[in-house]
């Protein structure tokens, strides 16, 4: 297992729920048991995540689901997340 936080990285708050993303050498076989939606307080934001997602590796995803109004990617091993349209 491969710790992937960066360098400096430090948890914001005792309280604060993070998640950590270990990669897996194994390849996908099944459906995802767990769906991440990554929020965004504005247009300028989710376009800006969505970029940086990119930039490290994620893919749009594309599961059959049609129009939608949030993005739609998967990580390099194929696991789907969206990052949501803000209210």
């Amino acid at each position: 297992m491969t710790d992937l936080e960066p360098a400096g990285f430090a948890y914001p708050d005792p309280t604060a729920v993070c998640i950590d993303v270990v990669a897996d050498p194994n390849p996908k076989t099944v459906k995802n048991r767990v769906h991440v939606d990554l929020a965004t307080t504005s247009a300028a934001h989710q376009a800006e995540l969505v970029a940086r997602l990119r930039d490290l590796g994620a893919a749009p995803a594309d599961v059959g689901q049609g129009y939608i109004p949030w993005t739609a990617l998967a990580d390099p091993e194929g696991n789907e997340f969206c990052v949501l349209t803000p209210a």
